[in-house]
């Protein structure tokens, strides 16, 4: 996912769905890891519904150990080229 565009190969559902996400470290040094993820509608290709997750590591001997875990559940704000254009992956024959 490149933030730019969707394939969709829906073999018959009638949803799909896909997640982005953003890492970087915190001031204290633990990893915080965002992920924001969507249930999408095959043939609207719009979402029905997602979440957005909040979740925060320590390294602990070498071992990354979850600190905490935050879930939202309204619905994440889409980056405006997320949805909307079906693309399809064309073969060269």
């Amino acid at each position: 996912m490149n933030g730019q565009s969707l394939e969709f190969t829906p073999f018959g559902v009638e949803t799909t769905g896909f997640a982005d996400y953003a890492a970087s470290f915190s001031n204290d040094g633990n990893l915080d890891i965002t992920m924001r993820v969507w249930r999408v509608a095959t043939a609207t290709q719009q979402p029905i519904d997602g979440v957005h997750l909040l979740v925060n590591y320590r390294l602990v001997n070498r071992a990354l150990v979850v600190q905490s875990v935050e879930v939202l559940r309204a619905m994440p704000v889409p980056e405006a080229s997320y949805f909307g254009k079906r693309t399809r992956t064309e073969r060269a024959g």
